[in-house]
């Protein structure tokens, strides 16, 4: 049996938390929940409800991490429900389909970012095959961080940890004290769905995807519970710190986002937290937001 290091505390395990779930989310879903809710009210309360949702899947994981104190996450939790092959068939769909869909999409949003910024300064985008490039590479760096062990990587997760909520905070700060060009009549133009029938309700539903990957990444510090000191009471409460935090951090970003830009320009934005922080400071503003989001990608991959 494999002997781990103990060598993630809570601070290191509650940035693996904030770490995994702030990357991409928060700065390229507001434009498709927008799109499918089309209106202020129902676009807050997806993002609530996303939250609070991931809270309940926080509560669950918690208590099973506490009864099962190991590495390995859903597949630990499977085998002992279920037994090895249920449990083995979940590793290869996480291995083949879930993590890695998930990572590459992460990458190419660091790439649409950094794009962003190219986009800005000469006014022509990426080509395909540039995208793909950057991505890869983006990938193979971190994959090679990852090697050189869980102690060097904890302490990439902390500085990451770091970087993304001042970049958060920073978009909250320059997005809502942006009085010259905020408009408050954003946050109620319109307010409420032209009818409330079950299409209302679908869209919630399909909207409620894009927030639910906004909020994904959370269980992350479970896959390594042997390598974390007490477990079964430093992992249920770096769940409950993270995810909590993130869930104020994520609706002080939508409120900036709102405040600069109607509910037309977020729909139009797949660039959101640029074209808001754009709105304030100008394309030099934008340029360094730019910058920041791409930052955030980078240490969620």
């Amino acid at each position: 049996m494999t002997d781990y290091k103990k060598d993630l505390g809570l601070k290191e395990s509650t940035s693996i938390v904030i770490s995994r779930i702030i990357g991409s989310g928060i700065f390229r879903t507001p434009a498709p929940i927008m799109a499918l809710v089309g209106c202020t009210s129902l676009f807050g309360l997806v993002w609530v409800l996303g939250g609070i949702i991931t809270v309940f899947g926080a509560v669950i994981y918690a208590e099973l991490t506490a009864m099962i104190p190991r590495s390995g996450g859903p597949y630990v939790f499977l085998k002992e429900a279920y037994g090895p092959y249920i449990a083995f068939l979940r590793g290869w769909a996480m291995f083949f389909v879930s993590e890695t869909a998930s990572i590459v999409a992460v990458a190419l949003v660091f790439t649409e970012y950094i794009n962003a910024i190219f986009v800005i300064v000469t006014g022509d985008p990426f080509g395909l095959i540039t995208t793909l490039t950057i991505s890869l590479i983006t990938i193979w760096t971190l994959t090679s961080i990852n090697l050189f062990g869980v102690g060097l990587s904890g302490k990439f997760q902390v500085f990451s940890s770091i970087v993304k909520i001042a970049a958060v905070g920073a978009i909250i700060g320059i997005t809502l004290t942006g009085f010259s060009t905020g408009n408050l009549g954003n946050f109620s133009d319109p307010l409420w769905p032209q009818d409330f029938g079950w299409s209302t309700i679908l869209s919630i539903g399909a909207a409620l995807r894009y927030s639910f990957f906004a909020f994904s990444g959370w269980e992350g510090a479970t896959y390594m519970a042997e390598e974390i000191r007490e477990p079964q009471k430093t992992l249920p409460l770096s769940l409950f710190l993270g995810i909590g935090g993130v869930m104020v951090l994520y609706l002080g970003a939508n409120l900036g986002y709102l405040y600069q830009l109607d509910v037309e320009s977020i729909k139009e934005n797949k660039w959101v937290a640029t074209a808001a922080v754009k709105v304030v400071l100008g394309a030099s503003g934008g340029i360094l937001i730019s910058i920041a989001v791409a930052i955030n990608a980078f240490g969620n991959i």
